[in-house]
């Protein structure tokens, strides 16, 4: 793995794909796809760790060719951001993909945010970012972090279209805005989660998670990448 301290891109994998990508998408995607059998015997239910970040995501990068940046090029923080979202575009779209998938199975599956959570996340992250978030003024324990987890884990029925959040936001406004006031719209939610932090709630997820084409397409594009033929 090409990533570390100091080293300004491309951050790839051995086989050449964005970190990013690999570890908080692609290496979910296989994952599932090496358990499904055991998991369609126990009629389980799959929780998939996600953001509110994934409103941030431009749908037209949900598929990215690698590398997303070349040798020696940063992404920069906005760029970098983008990314994460996307990753977590990536993980709504493919809960709901294998809520159609394995339905017939039994198996069910769910998407949650933890929140921010104290944690070293970001340490070493690329183009400086936050820093850790254990630094962040706003962020929950781990514990707290645990209970929207345990919730999409536990609930009876996992609402369509909706995620398990820790805190409140007004999702009908995301819909209304274009994606960039909406994405700052949604961090301002997320800087100030400690306001609404609470009751587990289930809210919408935007509009570009909840389509069925693009979650179709990712599946095959995720497939692709991780030499999996469907």
């Amino acid at each position: 793995m090409l990533y570390g301290q100091g080293h300004t891109g491309p951050y790839l994998t051995a086989d050449g794909k964005d970190v990013l990508v690999a570890s908080n998408h692609l290496g979910n995607w296989l994952l599932v796809h090496e358990l499904q059998p055991l998991l369609e015997r126990s009629r389980s239910r799959i929780v998939v760790v996600a953001s509110i970040a994934h409103w941030f995501a431009d749908s037209g990068m949900v598929m990215p060719s690698f590398p997303v940046a070349n040798e020696g090029e940063g992404l920069g923080e906005i760029g970098s951001m983008q990314l994460y979202g996307v990753t977590k575009l990536q993980n709504v779209l493919f809960t709901y993909k294998l809520q159609r998938e394995l339905a017939a199975s039994g198996v069910s599956a769910a998407v949650c945010t933890p929140g921010v959570i104290k944690t070293n996340i970001g340490a070493g992250s690329r183009d400086g970012g936050l820093g850790p978030m254990e630094l962040l003024p706003f962020a929950h324990t781990p514990d707290e972090g645990a209970r929207p987890i345990v919730a999409a884990a536990l609930m009876e029925h996992v609402p369509d279209g909706k995620m398990i959040v820790p805190y409140w936001i007004w999702e009908e406004l995301g819909n209304w805005l274009p994606r960039v006031p909406r994405s700052l719209a949604m961090l301002v939610f997320e800087l100030c989660q400690k306001l609404a932090w609470g009751p587990i709630r289930a809210h919408a997820t935007s509009p570009e998670s909840r389509d069925v084409r693009l979650q179709d397409e990712l599946w095959s594009w995720s497939a692709k990448h991780v030499g999996v033929e469907l």
